[in-house]
């Protein structure tokens, strides 16, 4: 009887040994799993921080590009040696001599030339209106191209700006090709938009 006993208890011993190594296995193992998936969990923070950080600079780095705003919204410029102005965007450059002196933008409903056009020239109508203005500091001429009818002057359809500069004539032309203009509004921006460089 004690000879069964201490047998059993001699194979019982080995296998709570095996069974308590197991467990210290699995707990290893469970302590090795939770550091991994801490420090994944981590690593994947920093990288987030790192890529917010990056995002961050990036906007400050597009924020400090400079820029010219001087023209205002629906207008963008068009700048050359000789000079520049602000024309509407929808207006794209279509023409353009080899010296760049004389540029013409237009769309399917208007035109607008700009430049030095010494045959700038137009007959005299009684619905033609001139006035003075000032634009880049030099005295110029504007002149208004209104509807004739039987009833008498209606809408501006075209306006002209002319004015010398270094002894050589510089005009402003803005036309419609079909229908008038409601008001100059649009025509005051561009005209007061130019900028011009003494000519080399």
């Amino acid at each position: 009887m004690y000879l069964q006993l201490t047998e059993s208890r001699i194979l019982i011993l080995p296998t709570i040994r095996v069974s308590i190594a197991i467990m210290k296995l699995v707990y290893i193992l469970s302590v090795l799993l939770v550091i991994f998936l801490i420090g994944g969990f981590m690593y994947r923070s920093s990288g987030n921080k790192e890529a917010i950080k990056l995002d961050v600079v990036r906007q400050e780095e597009i924020s400090d590009i400079p820029y010219d705003d001087r023209c205002p919204d629906q207008f963008v410029e068009y700048k050359t040696e000789q000079f520049s102005i602000c024309h509407p965007f929808e207006l794209q450059l279509t023409e353009s001599t080899s010296s760049g002196l004389l540029v013409t933008f237009s769309s399917q409903e208007e035109e607008l030339m700009v430049g030095y056009d010494p045959d700038k020239k137009w007959q005299i109508h009684l619905c033609n209106f001139e006035k003075k203005v000032t634009i880049a500091s030099q005295s110029a001429s504007r002149t208004a191209f209104n509807q004739e009818s039987v009833a008498g002057c209606g809408r501006p359809y075209r306006f002209v700006t002319t004015l010398e500069f270094e002894n050589e004539l510089f005009s402003i032309d803005l036309r419609k090709r079909t229908g008038t203009y409601g008001d100059a509004k649009r025509y005051d921006t561009i005209e007061q938009s130019l900028q011009l460089p003494a000519i080399p």
